[in-house]
């Protein structure tokens, strides 16, 4: 019975002798484990990285923002089935009838043409679309609005329960009355020629927002806070803005695309401490003020375009355009009415006010917010930060987000009755309110997304409905894509892993094979001098595992060397992106994508024997039935 070490010493000469094979073989099969150790360790180490850095946000909860939409709403404009039509027109018919009453009895003058007609036609041949403008229309969207869609906000709220939801947060749409206007005050000044370059370009996208903001319960905001808690005093409006907004607003230059991590790390410490102090004008108007402004606009250009500064036909009032400062209504200059006049327009205005959808009266504000809270940034492009955010986006909102029970107990009580609205105003494409669902695990927020897909069978009854199409997206954090996407990769990375051990093994035997193929007249030697079949066997299953090893070694050191090299190259970059996307309370944290993970290590020597123990089986089999007299005399 040979002994192993002296096995291991027969093994160890062979390894010596084809250098070039054997070195060609530590290659090959090194570099095939060694990308596998690679794709490892840094998926290993990011998974690791995207956990710590969201380690105190949202990302430990599990969040859906959901929303539907009636095709069959989307369509009513320009395709209005003939109900529809038929109940607008009896809207319009004793529309008419109520304000001929209403003139006769106020004796003001009526005529009917004057009306906006609720369906227009391009030609005889039409079947006609219906039009905003009209009262009629504007009336019956709102009734359309609430009796139309199926899947009403309770009904998804029971079928969410259904699936494990364990709390509801309803967003909330703030919106201007009267069809009204919210302009930034850029400076604190009010622009009335509505010059866009007059707004700094990195503000233009953060004014033009100011039209989109919406009511979150505190709860899915805590996060995002500000650190010290800035408070809104009672006539001021909370909100949430994003860093770059921020940075704008307090007119930091943006950093070169040069600066360091730390530069960056200091620059979200900036605008998490001076945040605060940033308050944002904006003027409201609803319509009848914003006619009297171009009234006065036009007045003044008239009066720029003659010689003299005067009226051909003097208005029958005078405007004057008030300080850009004060947001405040148009300013008569002089009325130049006589009483009878006076005593005609405000009959007219009664009349007027009476039939009309909104406030007539002019109506003008100025709103101050102020900055409660922080919001990272949505990245868009082909750069690193970009790429990054598609994968660690915390899908929160780019608009304005006002904290609800803050609003609520402070400002919400000067503005929402008069200026502000939460009622959606009209049919908005079709698109419903958004609902967001906590769910109590991962398992029972995949299969709610899934079921609002509708991609499931049998179909869930409660959430799918002909002609409605549901929206549906993870809300807070990408915490649920990154678990499902960790899932669809584990086979995927099994199946590689074994087509690896299969390629390496077919290569090993192939070496295998050849070493033993080289060693025949060797082995019947031994076999002459009283060496068993198992003796022989035992010196090349100690060549294959001496072999394994040394491609473990040089798998292991490829693919570590690999992934370190990575991380030195990237995880600066990597991290300073994840701090602007993800906003860890600590911002030292880093963004890894190397690790030493023992088990990578094991999995990988493992495969490598297995790899290389299945390739010595047909060689040692085929070698162990040979007759070693033959060999001899072949040889």
């Amino acid at each position: 019975m040979l002994r192993t070490l002296d096995a291991s010493k027969l093994a160890l000469t062979k390894l010596r002798t084809r250098k070039i094979r054997l070195a060609a073989t530590i290659i090959v099969a090194g570099l095939l484990f060694g990308i596998v150790v690679f794709g490892l360790t840094v998926l290993r180490a990011s998974m690791a990285s995207i956990e710590r850095f969201g380690r105190d946000t949202m990302s430990t909860r599990y969040l859906l923002a959901y929303s539907n939409h009636n095709e069959n709403q989307s369509d009513l404009f320009y395709n209005p089935p003939q109900d529809a039509k038929d109940r607008i027109l009896a809207l319009h018919k004793q529309h008419i009838a109520d304000k001929k009453a209403a003139a006769k009895a106020l004796g003001v003058e009526y005529d009917e043409k004057s009306e906006e007609e609720p369906i227009t036609k391009i030609d005889q041949d039409d079947s006609g679309s219906l039009n905003r403008n009209s009262w009629a229309v504007k009336i019956f969207l709102k009734q359309y609005i609430a009796e139309k869609n199926p899947l009403k906000p309770e009904r998804i709220d029971t079928a969410a329960k259904r699936f494990g939801s364990s709390a509801t947060y309803r967003v909330q749409d703030v919106g201007e009355r009267d069809d009204g206007s919210l302009d930034v005050m850029i400076g604190g000044r009010e622009d009335f020629q509505r010059d866009k370059e007059a707004v700094p370009e990195q503000l233009s996208e953060f004014v033009s927002a100011a039209g989109y903001q919406e009511i979150l319960d505190e709860s899915l905001l805590n996060y995002y806070f500000l650190p010290h808690r800035a408070h809104a005093a009672s006539n001021e409006i909370p909100v949430f803005i994003s860093y770059n907004d921020a940075a704008a607003l307090l007119g930091k230059k943006p950093l070169p695309t040069t600066a360091s991590p730390q530069q960056h790390i200091e620059r979200i410490r900036e605008l998490r401490n001076e945040a605060g102090n940033i308050t944002i004008q904006v003027c409201y108007r609803n319509n009848a003020s914003s006619h009297l402004i171009q009234q006065a606009l036009d007045q003044q250009r008239t009066a720029a375009n003659k010689s003299k500064n005067e009226f051909d036909v003097k208005p029958s009032i005078e405007y004057a355009l008030p300080a850009t400062d004060s947001c405040g209504g148009a300013i008569v200059k002089k009325d130049n009415r006589s009483a009878s006049e006076k005593i005609a327009d405000e009959k007219l205005q009664k009349f007027n006010q009476q039939f009309s959808t909104e406030n007539i009266t002019p109506q003008q504000a100025k709103l101050t917010y102020r900055v409660v809270g922080l919001l990272p940034d949505t990245a868009y492009g082909d750069d690193l930060k970009s790429k990054l955010a598609g994968a660690l986006n915390a899908n929160m909102p780019s608009h304005w987000i006002i904290p609800k029970q803050t609003f609520e107990a402070g400002a919400a009580k000067i503005y929402l009755p008069n200026i502000l609205t939460t009622e959606r105003q009209e049919l908005s494409g079709g698109l419903s309110d958004t609902t967001i669902y906590e769910f109590i695990d991962a398992e029972h927020a995949r299969a709610f997304y899934h079921a609002t897909m509708c991609n499931v069978q049998p179909k869930d009854k409660d959430l799918c409905v002909d002609g409605v199409s549901n929206f549906t997206q993870p809300f807070g954090s990408n915490s649920l894509v990154i678990e499902e996407l960790q899932q669809q990769l584990t086979p995927i990375l099994w199946y590689s892993l074994l087509g690896v051990i299969g390629v390496a093994a077919f290569i090993l035997m192939l070496t295998i094979s050849r070493t033993v193929a080289d060693s025949r007249k060797e082995s019947a030697i031994f076999r002459a001098l009283g060496a068993t079949r198992l003796d022989i066997a035992q010196i090349y299953v100690m060549y294959t595992l001496l072999l394994a090893g040394l491609i473990a070694l040089f798998a292991i050191a490829a693919g570590l060397i690999g992934a370190g090299a990575i991380d030195v190259l990237y995880s600066a970059d990597f991290s300073t992106a994840a701090r602007y996307i993800i906003m860890p309370r600590d911002l030292n944290t880093t963004f890894q994508l190397s690790t030493f993970d023992p088990l990578i290590i094991a999995l990988a020597a493992v495969s490598i024997v297995a790899a290389a123990l299945i390739g010595s089986i047909l060689p040692l089999v085929r070698n162990t039935r040979r007759n070693p007299m033959k060999d001899m005399r072949d040889e």
